[in-house]
Parts: structure tokens; C-alpha cells; sequence
């Protein structure tokens, strides 16, 4: 399957607010400068120090406990 076939598939899965609200972004993402240089930007490539990777460990911890909140809930709080 190409990247073509499997983003129709996607789309074709959306919800029309779901599909509405990624042409929007997508729309965005072209007039949008920032956008464009971070997109545009190398990867960040230097090596994790050990207290970014165990804070990293520590973020996927809590979210495997149960600790967190869904963007849906995020979204609630801070509009």
C-alpha cells in the first residue's frame, strides 16, 4: 500500500470534525513560517544525558500507572 493509499484510508476513517480539524492544520502548516523552519529543521541527534532519559522513564511510568490526563481533558482545563 502507498503513503497516498494508506492517508485516504485514514482520512476515510475521520470523523468529519476530526477531518476538519486536520485540513485546518494542514492549511496552517503552509503559511505558517515557524512551521515551515521547524519542519524543515535537522533531528535533534545529541545523545540523551542520564537524567533526561530518567525523566523521560519517569513521564512513561506515571502514564502506565494510571497518573495523567487525556488532551480531551487538558483542552477542557485550560479553555
Amino acid at each position: 500500500m502507498t503513503v497516498k493509499e494508506r492517508l485516504h484510508k485514514f482520512v476515510d476513517e475521520m470523523s468529519d470534525e476530526e477531518a476538519a480539524t486536520t485540513l485546518e492544520r494542514l492549511a496552517a502548516r503552509r503559511t505558517d513560517s515557524l512551521a515551515r523552519l521547524l519542519d524543515a529543521a535537522p533531528p535533534d541527534d545529541e545523545p540523551l544525558t542520564p537524567e533526561e532519559a530518567d525523566a523521560i522513564q519517569q513521564g512513561y511510568d506515571e502514564l502506565d500507572a494510571g497518573h495523567g490526563i487525556s488532551l480531551a481533558d487538558l483542552r477542557r482545563e485550560l479553555g
